[in-house]
């Protein structure tokens, strides 16, 4: 799938069949999960949470505050 963005033209890859999902909307999830990214790679590179200490959404969402919380300077 092609996309044009006012940077250029994008080529999307998706294991969606041709014709099932509109290029722009590719193109929106992908810019979406690329925000994702960013902040997991912030949260491991900066906050310094390596690894994940729990399994559970609620220990999870735990360790993420306690890593918000200890921040320098943040």
């Amino acid at each position: 799938m092609r996309v044009q963005t006012e940077e250029g033209e994008l080529l999307l890859v998706t294991s969606q069949p041709p014709g099932e999902l509109a290029a722009e909307l590719v193109g929106l999830i992908y810019s979406y999960r690329w925000r994702i990214e960013l902040f997991f790679k912030w949260l491991k590179c900066i906050l310094g949470c390596r690894h994940w200490l729990a399994e559970s959404a609620q220990g999870v969402a735990l360790q993420i505050y306690c890593a918000l919380i200890a921040a320098p300077g943040c």
